[in-house]
């Protein structure tokens, strides 16, 4: 694994598309695929290695047409994974059938739009391909009406980047921690794909809201409506690796708790934040302080292990946590997640029911904890949701 300091080799070159020739028949393709996100390995704390990204499907066809089967090939076009229209509708987002009940997500009106959310497991690193390749097969009513035409077509190879994710340093001391979100998630951060800046962008996708929970399991104690009963509130946030301050804010009040209001959580959903440029145009955010907590500045040079400020509930927040990702682009919204491991944890048990733990949360219940396979010491790998973590003791300073 590199450390934050370490230089970065350079991305693969993306493939080339097959050209057709004058003499081939016409290669409609009727659904447009596109990826988003670099696929870039990294190891879970499951023990495997995963590769997450999205990918999007347009109808740029004058009828309605519906996803039949996505084959994901390697570079060779051996398989990797394949996904009916059942298995499809479980990873995508339509806008247009979320609306409509009586319509499939694998299926696409004239000009409509879906995105599939991608999350491959390896066994072994040596099983992640170089390229995935997409094999897409399509019902479409084409030139006769009437007459429903099956097309299967590629389309959309993408190149694996094989650089090892950035390793860091904890954001927060000792325990314990709830790991909300990240790379596993069946909604929330890993489905935040937006349209900023004239693109689609998924900086969420690795990020992970951390929720202190006491040992009893609980998040808060008291009166649900105060801050200051949220078990996160006011703990220390700490520089996960060297580098440079981009960019500070510490001008918004906290929420109160589970009744988030404002306009200016939609603008600047991160609250009072700092984002740190640690090299290889990686940055990172840490997000929601507390007000008048931050203790750096913008261009200011931090190390590893350095207080930033105290944990708050600002922003487009519901309660008192540590909102953290790496991007690679200085801004919370506008840039694509990166993969990240950190150096070291423990994990003491998992919450495998987030739904439910959300609502806990926001009650002031018990969070249902179990030992799993996953609980011990880990180094070099990132979290899965549900994880109960502890970090090394840091001292203020």
């Amino acid at each position: 694994m590199r450390a934050a300091t370490m230089e970065q080799p350079k991305k693969p070159a993306p493939p080339q598309a097959v050209k057709p020739s004058s003499i081939t028949p016409v290669p409609w393709t009727p659904i447009l695929l596109k990826t988003v996100l670099v696929p870039q390995p990294f190891r879970g704390s499951d023990g495997k290695t995963h590769i997450i990204y999205d990918l999007i499907f347009q109808n740029f066809w004058h009828n309605g047409a519906a996803v039949e089967k996505l084959d994901l090939l390697d570079t060779e076009g051996s398989p990797i994974r394949s996904f009916n229209k059942g298995e499809l509708a479980s990873v995508m987002v339509n806008p247009y059938a979320d609306m409509v009940t009586d319509k499939h997500k694998y299926s696409l009106m004239p000009g409509g739009t879906a995105a599939a959310f991608l999350l491959l497991d390896f066994v072994r690193d040596t099983d992640v391909p170089d390229v995935i390749r997409h094999r897409v097969t399509v019902s479409v009513s084409m030139f006769e009406p009437g007459k429903v035409d099956h097309l299967t077509y590629e389309a959309a190879p993408t190149v694996v980047d094989k650089r090892p994710p950035i390793v860091i340093a904890a954001p927060l001391s000792g325990g314990n921690w709830l790991a909300g979100g990240g790379w596993d998630g069946l909604e929330g951060h890993r489905r935040a794909l937006f349209a900023v800046g004239n693109r689609l962008k998924s900086a969420q996708c690795y990020a992970i809201d951390w929720i202190r929970l006491d040992d009893s399991n609980r998040s808060s104690r008291g009166d649900s409506t105060k801050n200051e009963s949220d078990l996160a509130y006011g703990q220390p946030v700490f520089a996960v690796a060297d580098g440079t301050i981009s960019g500070a804010l510490d001008r918004f009040p906290d929420q109160i708790p589970n009744q988030a209001a404002g306009n200016d959580r939609f603008d600047y959903p991160e609250g009072n934040s700092v984002v740190q440029d640690i090299g290889n145009d990686l940055f990172v955010l840490y997000a929601h302080f507390k007000p008048g907590t931050l203790k750096v500045k913008a261009g200011q040079r931090v190390k590893r292990g350095q207080l930033l400020g105290l944990v708050g509930n600002s922003g487009n927040s519901s309660g008192a946590h540590l909102h953290m990702q790496v991007m690679d682009a200085a801004h919370p919204i506008a840039a694509d997640g990166v993969p990240y491991v950190f150096d070291s944890f423990k994990i003491v048990g998992e919450v495998t029911d987030m739904n439910k733990a959300y609502e806990n949360a926001s009650a002031g219940l018990p969070q249902q904890v179990e030992q799993t396979a996953a609980c011990g010491d880990h180094k070099h790998e990132l979290p899965r949701e549900g994880s109960i973590i502890v970090f090394p003791e840091l001292q203020t300073h």
